[in-house]
């Protein structure tokens, strides 16, 4: 269910701040009212929600004294943490990223190369 609250908070955020941070913090959230009428907000990752509290929350404070909302209690969340660390592996190989054919041994020197060869 969409707050209202939530919706005048998006829609002045919108306005006061740049584009960017708009779209890359506040569009993205998710906002459910609890039970006891506070907002939570959920976000994907700590890292969002960490520039969220940074760049979002005097914005929103702000806000709310302009709506005659300051009772209005937020939340934040970071979705996933309940569940601990996520399980992610990562397979390293030793493999050589350069083609064996373009090596030094088998430079040819030439006058379009002749800079790099002196260097």
């Amino acid at each position: 269910m969409e707050n209202l609250v939530w919706e005048e908070i998006r829609g002045k955020l919108r306005s006061s701040l740049a584009p960017h941070i708009y779209h890359s913090l506040v569009a993205p959230t998710n906002c459910k009212q609890s039970e006891d009428g506070s907002l939570e907000l959920d976000f994907e990752n700590e890292f969002i929600k960490e520039a969220f509290e940074e760049k979002c929350l005097p914005a929103i404070k702000d806000i709310l004294k302009e709506i005659k909302k300051e009772q209005v209690r937020l939340a934040l969340h970071v979705l996933g943490t309940d569940h601990g660390f996520l399980d992610s592996s990562v397979t390293l190989t030793n493999r050589n990223p350069f083609d064996p054919k373009y090596t030094f041994n088998t430079f040819v020197i030439g006058s379009s190369n002749q800079f790099a060869h002196a260097a």
